[in-house]
């Protein structure tokens, strides 16, 4: 433990008199203000967000949790367009590409659902999901 001076409290104490919170003053802080903004992102194609009838060139799987699918995007008018997204994948059989790309018939390699037609949706972020034919039948039959 330090010895402290005795001739150096009676400094101490006029100094501690000085200190402490002024009286009638305040903090101003400011805040800026954010604005929304809108980030570009490349999505590599101008197909905009929506449902697409699509056939099913290439996939790779990208890990444990997503598919590389490059498709042609089939519009009703227009000339087709080959895109390249990512979907997401189910873990544990490929079922979800079983349900979007034939109707439920099960195959042990994503490359045998390659020439297939399914049903997609993209986001505006460009990520693909995978839209089970089934379901979507009967939501348009009524």
């Amino acid at each position: 433990m330090r010895k402290v001076d005795v001739n150096l409290i009676e400094e101490l104490n006029r100094g501690a008199e000085n200190q402490g919170k002024p009286k009638g003053e305040f903090v101003v802080t400011y805040t800026a203000a954010v604005t929304n903004k809108t980030y570009y992102f490349d999505r590599g194609h101008n197909v905009p967000a929506g449902k697409y009838v699509v056939k099913l060139i290439d996939i790779k799987c990208v890990g444990v949790y997503f598919y590389k699918l490059t498709v042609e995007v089939l519009f009703d008018n227009q000339k087709s367009q080959v895109i390249t997204g990512l979907a997401n994948k189910n873990e544990y059989s490929f079922r979800d590409l079983a349900d979007c790309f034939s109707n439920g018939v099960l195959h042990k390699s994503p490359d045998l659902y390659v020439g297939s037609l399914g049903i997609i949706s993209i986001n505006e972020m460009g990520y693909i999901s995978l839209i089970d034919r089934t379901a979507t039948d009967r939501v348009f039959q009524g």
